[in-house]
This record gives structure tokens, sequence and C-alpha cells, in this order.
């Protein structure tokens, strides 16, 4: 029995009905691949069941304390079952990629059964005119509670049900796995009694963590004093969400991705996407009169584990909050002054917020900060907190393919969650030689997620086609 800690718990209390907390993964699969050329359900399944103890994320449950006193437990499911966890859907005709993205939307609206080990697999059939895509190819989708795994972990789970050929793997179900008995409540309140005679101490502990980095924050101000970590002004994007979600994507070539971070010596792939929806975001706010006067910011991820002083937990990320310098028209000059951003705000994340929302989720005892995230969620508080216009997420993928059941995946998708002030979120997700830029909000803040989409390809052309223009000392410096 592992207890979480105050980070990964903090995805437990923020959870509702409107704002589920889990990540999740959509790849689509070419069954002509597989050795009998079909691929069944049932072999779907038993890829899963052999390859359970490749993974601890499959059986794990949680355990919740008495009135949430304190953080929550992780335990060896005593009643597991494969076959609540992969289940089988297929698109109505004619199976079209706006289809499919109104199912993967609904799906990721539904929380997840807290109750049980916090994932479940969708097997999408019917896939019939999603473009470029062969006939008969189907998805799976693999959702995931954001308490057990961050994108690295998720990642992690999806290489254990994936071969490296079209020939499947022979491992055996592992018969040596045993579950845990659920502890008794009398058994947590001892625990928590045992764990509230350490608070003091840890309050203390967190206290000197939080002085020591009011202290590298003043070092760091002190050698770059234009730094900006403020938010000014909010968009349609800060607002409360629904409990009703969208979901769309573009698909681009790493290489084109490529020339664009080329056109500036230093930048990265990671700063090419941000110019892109730099450029989308401020079509779609335009176009719908919702503009800010206030430079743009945007949130991304880094991960943290080099760095951070935890070693414990599933999450390992820190978000970095930064201009996009929409007042920029030149997609050249505009992804230069992005790099110059990123690299700052890479600098001070490592400095000073190394462990980034682990220190945020330390500030309070475990029972003021879980009734306190619960009732911030409830009453859509959270919105007042934000530091960012849009969140950017990202997930490398494997550079070589991968199979499930013999098929072989064709591209991947990704999926976050979608909270209160944050109601816009992309999530990179890289699989061989492509990159896919997905979005998620809420139906009530984006009614049009297919114009999105559109502003989102718009703004991937024109900074590609500024990037192809940029001499080709720029390409060669870089």
């Amino acid at each position: 029995m592992d207890q979480l800690n105050s980070h990964d718990s903090y995805f437990i209390s923020s959870e509702s009905r409107r704002t589920p907390f889990h990540i999740a993964h959509m790849r689509i699969y070419d069954p002509s691949t597989s050795p009998n050329d079909v691929v069944r359900f049932k072999d779907i399944l038993h890829c899963f069941e052999k390859n359970l103890h490749n993974s601890a994320i499959f059986r794990k449950q949680l355990v919740r304390t008495p009135l949430d006193l304190d953080n929550p437990y992780w335990i060896e499911s005593p009643d597991f079952n494969i076959e609540y966890h992969v289940r089988h859907l297929a698109l109505p005709k004619p199976g079209d990629w706006r289809q499919l993205c109104i199912l993967l939307a609904r799906l990721h609206s539904q929380p997840l059964n807290m109750s049980l080990p916090l994932w479940e697999a969708y097997v999408i059939e019917g896939l019939d005119n999603v473009k470029g895509m062969p006939e008969g190819a189907f998805a799976v989708m693999i959702k995931m509670h954001h308490a057990i795994a961050d994108g690295r972990t998720a990642d992690a789970m999806l290489e254990a049900i994936h071969d490296k050929s079209s020939e499947p793997s022979d491992n055996k179900i592992d018969d040596f796995w045993r579950p845990e008995p659920v502890p008794t409540d009398t058994e947590l309140a001892i625990n928590t009694l045992a764990n509230f005679t350490k608070m003091p101490f840890g309050m203390l502990k967190n206290v000197q963590r939080m002085v020591k980095k009011k202290n590298r924050e003043e070092e760091f101000l002190k050698d770059h004093p234009d730094f900006k970590n403020e938010f000014e002004e909010p968009c349609i994007f800060n607002g409360a969400v629904s409990s009703a979600k969208v979901f769309g994507a573009g698909i681009f070539d790493i290489a084109d991705l490529k020339t664009i971070k080329n056109s500036v010596p230093g930048a990265t792939i990671n700063d090419a996407v941000l110019l892109i929806t730099s450029y989308s975001v401020t079509e779609y706010l335009t176009h719908h009169g919702k503009m800010v006067s206030a430079p743009l910011r945007s949130g991304f991820t880094m991960d943290t584990k080099a760095i951070s002083e935890y070693k414990d937990g599933a999450n390992f990320a820190t978000g970095i909050f930064m201009e996009v310098h929409n007042e920029i028209d030149n997609p050249v000059e505009r992804l230069a002054a992005i790099k110059e951003e990123t690299s700052l705000g890479k600098e001070y994340a490592t400095r000073v917020a190394p462990d980034g929302m682990r220190d945020f989720s330390q500030m309070a005892p475990a029972p003021i900060m879980n009734w306190g995230l619960k009732l911030a969620t409830r009453y859509k508080l959270m919105s007042s907190g934000a530091q960012q216009h849009y969140l950017i997420t990202n997930v490398p993928g494997p550079r070589s393919p991968r199979f499930l059941a013999g098929a072989k995946a064709l591209c991947s998708f990704g999926l976050s969650p979608v909270g209160d002030g944050t109601a816009l979120v992309h999530m990179t997700s890289s699989y061989c030689d492509k990159i896919s830029v997905s979005f998620q909000s809420c139906r009530e803040i984006m009614p049009d997620p297919d114009f999105y989409a559109k502003c989102l390809q718009n703004a991937f052309e024109k900074v590609l086609k500024a990037a192809q223009a940029a001499s080709p000392a720029q390409q060669k410096a870089s």
C-alpha cells in the first residue's frame, strides 16, 4: 500500500463531473499488417491481458481516507476485471474524421470510475472514411488518471502493450500477481493519525523550501530584471468549463516542423509549436471579436524529473508561462522572440521552481488542501488563478513503428484534461515521422472546433511558408 504524495493527490481533489483529470492517447491502426490480415477484439483483449505485469498502472486501485483527512493510497486491486477496462465500440456510417473527433470528445468528457483501477481502453471500429487511413482501420483510445500517470508514465504504459514488429510477443499471462485487501477505515485512520504527528515537521520543511525558492527567485530577477511572470488580461479560455468537451487535431510532418524551427538558430520543435498556436489562437479570438489587448500568454509543460528534489510519485512536470509575442507580425521574427522566452522560462524553472506544481500542493496540510480544492472546483474558483491564456503539453513518442496484436500504428494523438481557467489545451504527440497537435476545450467556450482546426492548419501553412522563405544562411546555421 503506497500513499500518494500531495502533488499526485491534487489531481484527485480537483476531480469533478465537469473537470475529470485523466489524460488519454489515441492511435489508429492498420490491421492488414497482422499475420492473419485481420485483428479481432479478442486479440486486442488478449494483448492487454498478457502484458498487465509490464506496467504498474494497470492494477493500481485508489483507496481514499475517511473524510479525505489525508492523501489517498494505491493498492493492488482485489477485484480486477480486464473486460471492464477494455471496451468495444464502432462509429456509425460513414465513419469519418469528424465522427471520430465527436466520439473521442464524449469519451474524454466522462470521468473514470474512481473505485476501480483508473484507466479504460476503447477499441473503435468503423473508421471507413477517415482520410489517409486504409480500409478496415481501427482506433484504440486509452484513458488514465493524471494522479497515476503523466506523459512519461503514460508512454511507458503504451509501450507495455505494443510490440516493435508485426509478430505479436509470446508473453505468457502472469500468474504470480496477487491482489491486496482493501484497508479498513480503522487502519486508514491510524495511518492518518500517525501522519498528523509528522505534519509540523513537514510544514516546517515546506516553509524552508518556499523561503529558498523566494531567495532563488530574487537572485534570478537580479540577473533578468525584464522577466515577466504575471498575467494581465484574461480571455474567453480563462473561464469555468462545462462537462461537454470538444476535440480536434492537426497532423504535420516532423520535417516541416524542423524547417520552421531551423529558420531561427537554436529554436526547438516545441518553439515551432508555440509559434503555430500563437497564430491559431489569435485568428480564432479575432474572428469571434474576443481578442485581448494584452500580449497572449501560453503555458507549456517541462519535465523536471532530472532536477526535482522529489523522488516519488507519478507526475514530474512543471508549468512555464510566457508571452508568445503575437504583436510581432513576421513569423520568423516572432519565433526568435519565442525562443528567447522559452529559454528564459526553462532557466527560471531550473533555477527557481524545479518542483513546480509540487511546491503549490505542499503549501497546506492534506485535509485543508483536499477540502480547499474540492470547494474551489465546486464553486468554479480555479479560473481566478490562471497564469496563461492557453496551454501546450508535449508527449514525445517512439520514432520507430509500433504494433498492437500485429496491427501497425499509423498515427498518434494525445488528449489532456481541461480545467477551469485553462479551457484550451493543446497536446503534441510525436510518432515516427509525424507530430500531431491536438486540442481540447468545452462546447460552451468553443462551439466550433472544426473552425479552430482550420485556424491551426492556416497557422501551420503561414509559418512554414515564411520559414521556407528564410535565407539559406539561417537554415544552415541551425
